[in-house]
């Protein structure tokens, strides 16, 4: 096949699309091109397992060479048309055009890391929301998130959001719109056996090697990046990680000095860990805090800030899930674990009364309601949150008002997603503790008080989702 190639270090660039396209590409990270006789190829971002791409297009075409990731890209979509999509890892979009069959794609990588937009009244692609003319007013965020994501109204639906693990197509020579076409969903299954003792260890070993694995990849090339602190489990865990898997990388953390206690166990383990500390004042608002950290992260000229966003919602990290883990147990009959967890769940508050109440009703809610399990519940809520991914960096981008690199990395990797998706609910909400993945994973990254915060349920929301 010839190909000619050409790459770019370019962080930001225009590309137009001409005849019969006549569309532009807005690049805001380092992007490669590749052309053959008969498409043009454009990836924007990298691919994170070139090798294992190179060894299945050698399978076919011994001979064939790649010098940018563009060109493995157009190798494989000559051979495996759109079935390859779901095969490329990493933080990309990617753009293929085909003259002849009047055909283009727009491609976004599975878990969405980076964004991408399409102006149909503008006729562009872009990864940024700064190109866009949505307006996102800081003191109405669910408003504009629901707006935008929902397309309600004539000015978003300008601007379209391309899905994470989903892609544009566009074909000419037919007289149709554009479609947007899943082609990848993330597999799990749901809670099938009991919590077992032997297996726990294995599987804390693992999910410690892919958070490590996947905070690696994340940091790769990194310097220096920015972190906020917000005082949770969750947010020291990923910060001390980050330290510890790449100790050279120098990590700055922000901190609003109005809320900040030397006695808390986050903040004294994060102040250990060889992080730089920067205290922000400003006032106690939560939209001005927010926009005073990222303005003090832009101004210290740090261009990379790394986030947990995503986490609590990957390890079951929240109190509400210990509802739809009880009806999990209970729901397949589990009734030893049930009636475990069911005594740990007393921490809330509810009285043995009422939680006696909640045992002899179950039953009757199980027959007269559709009752989900724990991952059919993390999992909608993550899908949810890779979504809104879109509408975080967007606010952040916002308020900064430049191109800031964000980096997620419980969300970016889907070697982690999948695995995480594959274990038991029992393993991830157990004696009486959300998060039990990911607490005794990181075992020896944070210290005995961070690990076993605890997070007391809400007596209110608890009896509420119970429908009592």
């Amino acid at each position: 096949m010839n190909t000619q190639t050409k790459s770019s270090k370019c962080l930001s660039s225009n590309v137009l699309i001409n005849k019969p396209f006549n569309v532009r590409l807005l690049f805001h990270y380092p992007y490669c091109c590749a052309q053959s006789n008969e498409m043009q190829v454009f990836l924007e971002g990298n691919l994170s397992n070139q090798k294992d791409l190179l060894s299945d297009i050698e399978n076919t075409n011994k001979s064939f060479v790649a010098e940018n990731d563009a060109q493995i890209l157009l190798e494989l979509f000559t051979q495996q048309g759109v079935d390859c999509f779901k095969k490329l890892r990493g933080r990309w979009n990617a753009y293929i055009f085909i003259p002849q069959s009047q055909k283009m794609y727009a491609v976004r990588d599975i878990l969405g890391c980076l964004a991408l937009y399409y102006s149909e009244e503008n006729q562009y692609f872009t990864s940024s929301i700064l190109d866009t003319e949505i307006e996102l007013n800081d003191k109405k965020k669910e408003e504009q998130i629901w707006r935008i994501n929902n397309e309600s109204d004539l000015k978003y639906k300008k601007i379209k959001i391309i899905p994470c693990s989903s892609y544009f197509v566009l074909d000419l020579s037919k007289e149709i719109d554009y479609q947007i076409v899943t082609y990848y969903t993330i597999p799990y299954k749901n809670c099938k056996a009991g919590y077992n003792r032997y297996e726990e260890q294995l599987r804390f070993d693992d999910v410690r090697s892919l958070i490590f694995k996947a905070l690696q990849k994340s940091l790769t090339n990194c310097s220096h990046v920015a972190a906020i602190y917000t005082g949770s489990m969750e947010n020291a865990m990923l910060i001390c990680a980050a330290k510890k898997v790449s100790p050279q990388t120098e990590i700055t953390v922000f901190a609003f000095s109005g809320r900040l206690s030397k006695n808390s166990p986050p903040e004294q383990n994060i102040r250990s860990a060889g992080v730089k500390w920067v205290e922000v004042d400003c006032e106690n608002d939560d939209n001005k805090i927010e926009k005073e950290l990222f303005k003090s992260i832009v101004n210290d000229g740090i261009t990379t800030f790394i986030s947990e966003y995503g986490c609590a919602k990957l390890f079951a990290g929240d109190s509400e899930c210990f509802v739809p883990f009880l009806r999990s147990l209970r729901n397949q009959w589990m009734w030893s674990n049930w009636c475990k967890e069911r005594i740990k769940a007393r921490r809330s508050g509810i009285s043995s009364a009422k939680l006696k109440q909640i045992k002899s009703d179950f039953a009757k809610i199980l027959k007269n309601n559709s009752i989900e399990v724990l991952n059919d519940y993390l999992y909608l809520r993550f899908a949810d949150c890779l979504h809104l991914r879109n509408t975080y960096t967007a606010f952040i981008t916002r308020f900064v008002s430049t191109h800031l690199n964000i980096l997620t990395p419980f969300c970016d990797d889907l070697e982690l997603v999948e695995y995480v998706f594959s274990v038991p609910s029992t393993l991830k909400i157990h004696n009486g503790y959300d998060s039990y993945l990911l607490r005794n994973a990181m075992v020896g990254v944070v210290n005995e008080e961070v690990m076993w915060m605890k997070r007391p349920i809400n007596t209110w929301e608890l009896l509420s989702l119970f429908d009592l």
